[in-house]
């Protein structure tokens, strides 16, 4: 699944061979842009590995508002990862630059 820099709210399912390291073929769905500030601040209370970085109010302080996304990726109900994204347009092309600062996160709580 590839991102453009005009991302917008999407849902994609994707086939991960390998991710898990122990089972081949699983459906993992990738949510974007799906959730709002509250929501995400709520998400980040379920990972251990989680940081003031990925909170919105940074992402949008340190990367601009604009080219701000989040991802929340889940393994049929659960959710299992999430992922604060900005993405850059490089100027004078049609191709754009993804960055993860501090992430994803994986790591649940419990």
């Amino acid at each position: 699944m590839g991102f453009s820099p005009e991302i917008g709210n999407e849902r994609a399912t994707i086939m991960a061979n390998g991710l898990t390291g122990n089972e081949s073929g699983t459906n993992y769905t990738v949510e974007v842009n799906q959730v709002d500030q509250d929501e995400w601040a709520e998400l980040l209370t379920l990972f251990n590995d989680a940081t003031i970085h990925q909170t919105w109010p940074a992402g949008e302080i340190m990367k601009g508002k604009e080219s701000l996304h989040h991802l929340v990726v889940r393994k049929g109900s659960e959710i299992v990862g999430i992922s604060q994204v900005t993405i850059k347009k490089i100027p004078l092309t049609n191709v754009g630059v993804a960055d993860v600062y501090n992430g994803p996160l994986w790591r649940r709580t419990g």
